[in-house]
């Protein structure tokens, strides 16, 4: 899902159209990206948006030459904003008999590709690590329980590890900053600790943070997951938690 955020750039004469004209095409190959069947019938919605927004850009490129729309597709390059979906935590050693629901939500979601990039997150409870020292617990050392899930490893090709309980670090943020994104899709688990205090420090990063409660989880049993969506709630606001399936529809509307 993309968007144009608002850019401080020198604006060629009759660019503005032109800028309509690129984000027209750029949506039109993205609802068809979107849509699998394509240009089958009977149309989806997807396919819908397509056709409208193809209207839209041949009326407008009938005024200007394609050299031109090109330049300003060039020089609207750097505003296009992504989004993320991060995967926070999805491992061997957090599946249990209270987490385990979400993993077929959570494959699913993934199968559908709505996001422009996804990423995901590996915690390792290395020595010494405040978890050894003040909790007394010291799960999550071993390579089996510290792999990625196997039904959604394929998905896994952006993986940063780490030993606390938030994945924005310096590497992170340099991920997201590279990759112009706009806006953090967070689920995991569990919801009330990594997939949390994750969505805090991207807020406080000046990173929109949205929580997908139904696709999370947490260890802690329906009471902990509940607590913590309570508190994401007050702390990145109500309508930045989602508890209903992710469609098309709800990613863009956000």
């Amino acid at each position: 899902m993309q968007g144009i955020s608002h850019c401080q750039e020198e604006i060629l004469p009759g660019s503005l159209f032109l800028g309509h004209a690129a984000g027209c095409l750029e949506s039109a190959i993205h609802w068809l990206i979107i849509d699998e069947r394509k240009l089958l019938f009977p149309p989806s919605s997807c396919t819908i948006r397509a056709w409208m927004c193809l209207f839209v850009a041949i009326c407008i490129t009938k005024i200007y030459s394609l050299k031109q729309i090109t330049t300003i597709l060039q020089s609207k390059k750097g505003c296009i904003m992504n989004t993320l979906l991060f995967v926070v935590d999805v491992q061997n050693g957090f599946v249990s008999s209270k987490t385990e629901f979400v993993l077929e939500r959570i494959t699913s979601l993934l199968q559908k590709d709505l996001f422009d990039f996804v990423a995901f997150t590996q915690f390792v409870n290395e020595k010494p690590s405040p978890y050894r020292e003040y909790l007394h617990w010291s799960k999550l050392s071993t390579s089996i329980e510290q792999e990625i899930y196997p039904e959604i490893q394929p998905f896994a090709t952006n993986v940063f590890k780490k030993g606390i309980y938030s994945a924005i670090n310096a590497e992170t943020m340099k991920f997201i900053k590279d990759h112009n994104i706009e806006k953090v899709f967070i689920l995991g688990m569990d919801t009330d600790c990594c997939v949390l205090k994750t969505a805090v420090d991207l807020f406080e990063n000046h990173i929109h943070p949205i929580v997908l409660a139904h696709y999370s989880a947490s260890n802690g049993g329906k009471v902990s997951h509940d607590a913590g969506v309570k508190v994401l709630e007050r702390l990145i606001g109500r309508h930045n938690t989602i508890h209903s399936e992710v469609n098309v529809d709800i990613i863009s509307a956000i």
